[in-house]
């Protein structure tokens, strides 16, 4: 996606891909939580990820490279959510809000900065 938000998209470009591998990503994790190699706690971090990421997409995804530069920015912002799911479900909630902290002054950062 990267590539593409300066030149736009082709007629040819999936538009699929970015979605489905964040599936995956989600669903990989909902599994191993239910599963037992991670603490149930995470899901409840992972379903603010899950809507960051919905949101994102269903919002802004387009062919236009300027919404195409928000969905990627959204994502940049994501990861430390989807690190604190990490850290929620190996050590547990407390640690993990600690890290989803760091949301905060990356968000006042993110509008005085070009992120991608």
């Amino acid at each position: 996606m990267s590539r593409h938000e300066v030149h736009g998209f082709s007629d040819k470009t999936n538009l699929f891909f970015p979605p489905v591998i964040i599936g995956i990503i989600i669903s990989s994790l909902i599994v191993s939580s239910l599963m037992g190699f991670f603490k149930l706690e995470s899901l409840i971090i992972l379903s603010l990820f899950s809507a960051i990421m919905i949101f994102s997409f269903s919002r802004n995804y387009s062919r236009d490279p300027r919404r195409t530069q928000q969905i990627i920015q959204n994502m940049i912002l994501s990861i430390i959510v989807l690190d604190s799911t990490f850290l929620t479900g190996i050590i547990g909630i407390e640690l993990g809000l600690v890290v989803l902290t760091l949301a905060g002054p990356l968000l006042l950062l993110a509008n005085k900065m070009y992120m991608t």
